[in-house]
């Protein structure tokens, strides 16, 4: 019999993980952004800041999204238990890599961490508050003129390209 995954034996959440990534894909920003604070459980997910460590390596923008590419191919495992919002700032040979996850659980979970590469991120588990909330909401419309947000809390480059794991 096959052993079953921990993050499923956690407590129900009234978050259905499916049910965002679906309006997420189908509905304005707007309307998501809404459906998000609306309905997240953060007693179920917990919400994550995760910034590239080797960006003096980044040098083409295409490049970098094939980087993002490869993680989300060997993130596959973590679909089930995880959404991503990628986004590059800055210009060819000047760049930054960050992402914003939302996952099952309080713990970055093995499916995430196990990809080879994700060992290239520094992890911060977000605090809930007005600025992590524009900050969440800027990178799930890639969009630095949110209210309340400036990417310049992590970042002063501008927002270049964004690709989401879901």
């Amino acid at each position: 019999m096959k052993e079953k995954n921990p993050l499923d034996l956690l407590p129900p959440s009234s978050f259905v993980l499916d049910n965002w990534k679906r309006f997420y894909s189908n509905n304005s920003e707007v309307d998501s952004i809404k459906y998000f604070w609306d309905n997240v459980d953060l007693e179920g997910y917990s919400l994550w800041l995760a910034s590239y460590m080797d960006n003096h390596l980044l040098k083409q923008t295409f490049m970098t999204c094939n980087l993002i590419n490869g993680l989300f191919q060997r993130s596959e495992r973590a679909r089930k238990y995880a959404f991503g919002s990628f986004v590059i700032f800055g210009e060819d040979n000047d760049s930054e890599l960050f992402a914003i996850y939302l996952v099952r659980g309080q713990e970055i979970p093995f499916e995430l961490s196990d990809a080879p590469d994700f060992e290239s991120y520094v992890l911060k588990k977000l605090e809930i508050n007005d600025e992590t909330k524009a900050l969440v909401n800027a990178f799930l419309t890639w969009d630095d003129s949110i209210e309340g947000c400036s990417f310049a809390s992590i970042t002063n480059k501008k927002f270049n390209e964004g690709k989401i794991f879901k």
